[in-house]
């Protein structure tokens, strides 16, 4: 019933592997490119916010703000490493 089923036959090829790999690499370069843009612009309209406060309120903004940036350039690293081992695979 199954004998013309091979593991070599389960298993993609690899250029099919690479060729549906490619788009999920340039979708995430072009995610990590919008989130990098994002914080950009994130982080001036904090810093003109931060400019407006009032002077006890900056170290508490600021600090909000490296922890947002933070989190978001780890976020991108990982999509970036993600990316980056993909190629590799191709």
């Amino acid at each position: 019933m199954f004998g013309h089923l091979t593991a070599a036959s389960l298993l993609p090829d690899k250029p099919s592997l690479a060729s549906a790999s490619l788009p999920l690499c340039q979708r995430a370069q072009e995610e990590v490119h919008s989130k990098e843009l994002k914080v950009k612009l994130l982080t001036d309209s904090v810093n003109s916010f931060i400019a407006k406060a009032p002077p006890t309120a900056h170290d508490a903004l600021r600090s909000e703000l490296d922890v947002l940036t933070a989190n978001y350039q780890r976020l991108c690293s990982r999509l970036d490493g993600k990316c980056k081992t993909l190629e590799v695979r191709t």
